[in-house]
């Protein structure tokens, strides 16, 4: 989640001279950037917040609770969402960066498996919290071209998250895997198939992420490819811890703390938003782009390099891999 803050805060140069701050402290004295966008309501949209804040003069007052929040124990810096209420206007999706120490910011247990509590995810509280309103992004209803920018920096937003938090679990898998490969006496068959699941994922998410990269600004479309590579990877992951699982063998879980926690900390990147059900839209629309254009629309010569020219084998490969990844993409 810090690596993540990190990333669209300084793509998106937000909250001017305190977010250039908080990334210099990130980098010459290592400061730690909390993300506080969830709240720990069961089937609310990722941008739907209740954590409010009220414009007061120059500064915003915000009220509210943030659960699971990470590094919550350790941060040096809370970024977050929040709804901005001002004067008889809807509320708006706003987001802010404070500083740990700030007044009326206080942390709760929150907590309780053994599974990633060194990420330190704790419920962060928020009492009559006071910012400058340079420490904000909060666009009104009706200014188009901030109502614009925030659209932008929800979508990259999401698109980072996506990418960076299926990166995270493939590292725990890699762990695995590269513990199975040591073992000389385990089927090598199996060791392939269990190894060219985590690094097909890893693939996958890292052209995800430079077609994010590439992307100015994240346009609906190319979320949903974000979105169907987060899920293809999550499927791979599991897929892969679970043989390598199979092959490590009962003693080695039974011996091996790390064999145990790998084996259930994976299971958290389903737990992450956005869930199957929000990300439905998404799916949707890219559902509708290959079916009215066919799988076949992504050339082969898209995948390589400038100047290379595939083979007639490699171009059928392609195409059955195509095939095999929109109907794994879309089974749910």
């Amino acid at each position: 989640m810090h690596g993540f803050t990190a990333a669209f805060v300084s793509q998106l140069g937000l909250f001017g001279e305190h977010g250039r701050k908080m990334l210099c402290d990130v980098v010459e004295r290592g400061a730690l950037l909390a993300s506080g966008f969830g709240e720990g309501r069961s089937g609310a949209g990722l941008f739907e917040y209740q954590t409010r804040g009220v414009r007061d003069g120059a500064s915003f007052r915000l009220n509210g609770r943030k659960r699971p929040c990470t590094l919550a124990r350790d941060m040096d810096y809370l970024t977050l969402g929040f709804s901005c209420q001002d004067s008889s206007e809807s509320p708006q999706p706003s987001i802010a960066m404070i500083p740990a120490d700030n007044p009326g910011l206080r942390t709760n247990p929150f907590w309780k498996a053994p599974v990633l509590s060194a990420a330190g995810s704790e419920e962060v509280v928020l009492e009559n919290v006071v910012i400058p309103a340079a420490m904000a992004f909060a666009p009104a209803a009706d200014a188009d071209a901030e109502q614009s920018r925030m659209r932008t920096t929800e979508a990259l937003g999401l698109g980072c998250f996506q990418i960076l938090l299926a990166a995270s679990y493939v590292g725990m898998a890699t762990a695995l895997i590269e513990r199975l490969i040591a073992r000389r006496e385990a089927n090598q068959v199996d060791v392939v198939d269990a190894y060219t699941q985590i690094e097909g994922a890893m693939m996958c998410l890292e052209g995800a992420a430079r077609r994010l990269d590439d992307s100015s600004p994240p346009t609906a479309s190319l979320l949903a490819e974000v979105m169907a590579a987060r899920f293809l990877a999550q499927g791979c992951i599991q897929r892969g811890v679970d043989l390598a699982l199979e092959m490590l063998g009962g003693k080695a879980y039974m011996m091996a703390p790390e064999v145990a926690m790998i084996g259930s900390a994976v299971r958290c990147l389903a737990f992450h938003p956005l869930n199957r059900g929000h990300a439905l839209g998404y799916i949707a629309e890219l559902r509708a782009r290959v079916t009215s254009r066919g799988s076949g629309h992504v050339t082969l010569e898209e995948c390589l390099a400038p100047g290379l020219e595939g083979t007639e084998f490699e171009r059928f490969f392609h195409q059955r891999n195509l095939d095999a990844i929109e109907a794994k993409v879309f089974s749910f």
